[in-house]
């Protein structure tokens, strides 16, 4: 539920500024907040508004993180701004707030700039870039990875380095440039081979570059040899390096293959094993992420109750996070489940709606998925035209980025 991760996430940020300036700041916005609230309640009806709801409501607004920076840049020095907020903004990334971890991180660079140290600046660009990345920005993205990539240069961080072209990478994967993403991760395993020290940081790291050449074996469908690079991410995982967040995203790719492989029972076991992972992260993305995986195995084995209901979950959460290149994955997934229930004017509505969103945000191995979904819906029924029409589509969309092996499967759908 959103009021409960939000919760989370605003406690967190209260704790951050506890720590930095004491309890009167709290006080503070708590009676900012009771006056709010005061006014509010004169307005809303909270008559069938439990009474343990009634307690957290304070916390839950989405205005509270507003009155908590505004007042912050309001009522302390710069230099402590910075601070806060830097820890703030890492909060937000931490929570898949990817809005204000945007915008604080902008406000950091645009605002605080001199009150930032040389080696935080690249830092601050990458994690930045990262936000944009999930808010499908790629564009900016990729202007503040590289960003990032020259200041790592300037003050010599082989590891900073690697990490920046790993970003690079990822956003050209996604804007279907697979040749040019390839080189660039092959190239940051390279400088992390060649490093003396293995720090935890750097099998991490490693560990996000195999996963990462995994994802993109599985667009070109090399199933064998993305499992080999998941199976080397994990061995670096389990070997004491931990980062929950790659360990979880790690389990739901290994599940993206294993379900293609037609493996559910060993996918669903992934999944849940992300989904412990989100949850104990608190991280919404990757939970939305599994769970909208969860929900395809499950219209896959015939359970489309389950699968409705899962895929709504999935929905919710990627439009609180206003992750919409996502939610159109969701609509193809909801225009299976229509489809397989035989209700193809809602199937049709679903998977048209998903395809408008990835030609939007180029989403074009996305698009392509979406295309196959059409074309099958047409196959079924009975219309040879437009099921022509839509694997040729899918085709185009595969050739574009060099998906070949994908475009040999098409004679088998």
């Amino acid at each position: 539920m959103r009021g409960t991760s939000f919760h989370y996430y605003i406690k967190s940020i209260e704790d951050i500024i506890k720590k930095a300036i004491g309890n009167s700041f709290i006080e503070h916005l708590n009676k900012l907040r009771t006056e709010r609230e005061r006014l509010l309640h004169q307005i809303w009806n909270l008559e069938y508004i439990s009474e343990e709801e009634k307690e957290e409501i304070n916390v839950r607004r989405l205005i509270d993180f507003d009155v908590i920076f505004y007042n912050l840049i309001g009522n302390v020095h710069r230099k402590l701004q910075s601070e806060i907020l830097l820890e703030i903004a890492d909060t937000s990334l931490k929570f898949s707030e990817f809005e204000n971890a945007a915008f604080t991180y902008n406000y950091l660079l645009k605002r605080l700039y001199k009150y930032l140290t040389r080696n935080a600046l690249p830092d601050i660009h990458h994690k930045l870039a990262q936000a944009l990345f999930w808010k499908n920005l790629l564009p900016s993205a990729k202007r503040h990875f590289s960003r990032s990539l020259n200041l790592y240069e300037e003050i010599n961080n082989p590891v900073g380095i690697a990490r920046a072209k790993n970003g690079l990478a990822i956003v050209s994967v996604e804007e279907g440039k697979l040749k040019e993403g390839e080189s660039l991760l092959l190239e940051v395993m390279r400088i992390l081979e060649n490093l003396q020290n293995s720090t935890t940081e750097v099998i991490v790291l490693k560990a996000n570059v195999l996963m990462n050449h995994g994802n993109l074996l599985i667009i070109r469908a090399e199933w064998d040899r993305a499992l080999e690079q998941y199976e080397k991410a994990h061995a670096l995982l389990k070997n004491g390096a931990t980062d929950q967040l790659t360990t979880g995203l790690l389990f739901y790719n290994m599940a993206i293959a294993y379900k293609t492989l037609e493996q559910p029972e060993k996918a669903e076991e992934l999944l849940q094993k992300a989904l412990e992972v989100a949850e104990e992260i608190k991280n919404r993305n990757l939970k939305a992420l599994a769970l909208s995986l969860k929900a395809e195995i499950l219209a896959y084995g015939g359970k489309f109750s389950e699968a409705h209901a899962t895929a709504i979950t999935a929905f919710t959460i990627f439009n609180q996070i206003n992750n919409k290149a996502n939610i159109a994955d969701v609509y193809r997934i909801l225009g299976m489940i229509k489809r397989e229930e035989g209700d193809y004017d809602m199937s049709l509505s679903f998977l048209n709606t998903s395809s408008r969103i990835n030609e939007e945000c180029k989403k074009f191995f996305n698009l392509a998925e979406t295309y196959i979904e059409l074309a099958k819906l047409y196959k079924r029924m009975g219309e040879q035209k437009q099921f022509d029409h839509y694997v040729g589509l899918a085709k185009r969309q595969y050739k574009k980025i060099g998906a070949i092996k994908r475009i040999e499967a098409l004679r088998n759908i």
